[in-house]
């Protein structure tokens, strides 16, 4: 069993090391400081607050797939009606499609990057 705890603890986070180790630094630190001004209940706490700084870091990419995801969702009749017209031709459906990508500065591949 001492063997076992000995492991884990020199662990430093595994494979998603790169991951856990800066978010469980983040949140010692909020834990600390809120523990300092005597808050009952800091960890709790403290994870609300980490959460709420990591969705304000990754915010600006939230934003930026939305509104990509909502520039598509516009174009998808037109899209569509590509589709039907040039269903028999797939080259020049796809430059067609990819011609009201460019007019309309759409990149169909900006709403997969979370």
């Amino acid at each position: 069993v001492d063997a076992a705890a000995a492991a884990v603890a020199n662990d430093n986070g595994g494979w998603f090391g790169f991951l856990t180790l800066p978010i469980e630094s983040l949140l010692q630190f909020l834990h600390g400081m809120i523990a300092s001004t005597g808050l009952p209940n800091a960890w709790g706490v403290s994870i609300i607050l980490m959460t709420v700084v990591i969705k304000a870091l990754t915010f600006p990419l939230t934003k930026s797939q939305l509104e990509s995801t909502n520039k598509m969702q516009a174009l998808q009749p037109t899209i569509k009606g590509l589709q039907a017209k040039y269903q028999s031709n797939p080259e020049v459906m796809n430059q067609k499609i990819s011609e009201v990508y460019q007019t309309n500065d759409v990149n169909p591949l900006a709403g997969g990057i979370p």
